[in-house]
C-alpha cells in the first residue's frame, strides 16, 4: 500500500503544475515570501530568527532557533533548496538541530489555469542524534538511516491544502500516519490553518492520530537597516499534545506562541 501511494503521488506531481513551497502552513518558522537577504534570478537566501521551532504543533527543542535557507531555481519548472535549524544554546536534546532539503517539480508552471497552484515536493528531514554519536548523514539503508523522506502534494493559493506522506525512513520508525493540512489567507497579514494526522508518525514524534495544529499567524513587512524583513507571530494549538512522545526537549504543550523575524 505504501509503495502504491508513493507512486501515485509521484505520477500526480509529474502531470500537474505547481507553486513551490518549502514547508506547510502549520510551520511557524520557515517562510518563503518575496523578500530575502540575497536574491538573483536563480538563487535566493534568507535567515530567520525565532523564539521556538514549532512544526505541525510540536516544538523541536525548548530553545530559540536560527534558521537559514537557500534555494536554487534552475528553471521555472523546478526548485531545489536546503534549510536548517540550529538552537541558540547548541543543545541537541529535542532535535532542534536539523538539516533539511527539498526538491519541487513544476512541469506546467506556465499554465494560466488553477493547476499552476499545484506542486509535488519531496522533503528530506534529518535530525541529529541526541547523543552526538551515530550521526550517519550519508547512511540511506533502512537499517541505519536517520532520514525521513516525505512526499507532499499541495495546492497553494489563498486557500491551500496539502497531503504529506513519508515514503522512506528507518525500518524501526513508525510512519503510518498521513498528514493533511489546510490554510486560508483572511488577508495579506492574517492566515489561519489546521493540520490532521491519521495515525502514528515518528517524523512528528506523535504516536496517535488526531488534530495536531490549529492556529493563526499574523505577519507584517518591516524595513530594518534598509532591508525588507518579515515579522511573524503565530499561535498554534495542538489538541493531540498528549500523544506527543515524552523525549527530552521535545515540547508537547497544548499551545505554542512563536515570534520570528526573517531577513
Amino acid at each position: 500500500m505504501r509503495k502504491i501511494l508513493t507512486v501515485l503521488l509521484f505520477v500526480a506531481g509529474l502531470t500537474l503544475s505547481s507553486f513551490a513551497s518549502v514547508t506547510d502552513s502549520t510551520a511557524t518558522v520557515v517562510d518563503t515570501s518575496n523578500h530575502s537577504m540575497f536574491s538573483s534570478d536563480k538563487l535566493y537566501a534568507e535567515l530567520t530568527l525565532a523564539s521556538r521551532n514549532v512544526f505541525r504543533g510540536v516544538s523541536y527543542s525548548e530553545s530559540p532557533s536560527i534558521q537559514p535557507m537557500m534555494k536554487w531555481m534552475p528553471c521555472k519548472y523546478a526548485e531545489l533548496g536546503v534549510y536548517g535549524f540550529t538552537t541558540f544554546t547548541g543543545e541537541r536534546a529535542g532535535y532542534g538541530n536539523q538539516i533539511n532539503a527539498y526538491i519541487t517539480l513544476k512541469p506546467f508552471a506556465s499554465s494560466k489555469s488553477e493547476l499552476k497552484n499545484i506542486s509535488l515536493t519531496s522533503d528530506d528531514y534529518y535530525y541529529y542524534n541526541v547523543s552526538g554519536n551515530n550521526n550517519g548523514y550519508f547512511a540511506w539503508s533502512t537499517e541505519k538511516t536517520l532520514h525521513f523522506v516525505e512526499a507532499r502534494l499541495k495546492y497553494d493559493a489563498r486557500f491551500d491544502f496539502g497531503v504529506d506522506y513519508v515514503y522512506l525512513a528507518n525500518k524501526n520508525a513508525k510512519v503510518d500516519g498521513i498528514y493533511f493540512e489546510a490554510g486560508y489567507d483572511l488577508s495579506e497579514s492574517l492566515n489561519i490553518f489546521a493540520g490532521y494526522l491519521t495515525d502514528r508518525n515518528d517524523l512528528m514524534f506523535t504516536n496517535k492520530g488526531g488534530w495536531n495544529a490549529i492556529g493563526a499567524s499574523i505577519s507584517k513587512k518591516l524595513n530594518v537597516c534598509h532591508q525588507t524583513s518579515l515579522l511573524k507571530v503565530s499561535v498554534v494549538a495542538n489538541p493531540n499534545y498528549e500523544n506527543v512522545v515524552d523525549l527530552p526537549g521535545v515540547g508537547n504543550g497544548p499551545v505554542h506562541l512563536v515570534g520570528s523575524i526573517t531577513f
